[in-house]
């Protein structure tokens, strides 16, 4: 999701009151992903090709104005994924989180 949206234009930020929190369950990548991976089609269907890194949306989310920025994993992320059966994705699966990002306007 993240990697198609610019910090400028995260309308989330300016919709929020001071003290507001963003909260978005996605999944997200721990290192960028090979280009094979990131130009699937069936992945990114999939909403696994377009998965930013974790530290490109604590980047985005900070460049939009947002702190207190928390990315939590959950815990059975790599099972979740591994179920899927498909070999593309079994190739990335280590690097796939399942996230919640949690992000507070000042």
């Amino acid at each position: 999701m993240w990697t198609w949206v610019a910090a400028e234009d995260l309308t989330a930020f300016w919709q929020l009151k001071p003290g507001g929190r963003l909260a978005i369950s996605d999944i997200l990548a721990e290192t960028p992903l090979p280009d094979d991976i990131a130009h699937d089609i069936e992945l990114l269907c999939a909403c696994l090709a377009g998965a930013a890194t974790i530290g490109d949306t604590k980047q985005m989310l900070a460049q939009a104005g947002f702190q207190d920025i928390r990315i939590n994993s959950h815990a059975l992320s790599q099972e979740i994924f591994r179920e899927w059966g498909n070999n593309k994705i079994k190739k990335i699966v280590g690097n796939l989180v399942s996230a919640y990002v949690e992000a507070f306007k000042p």
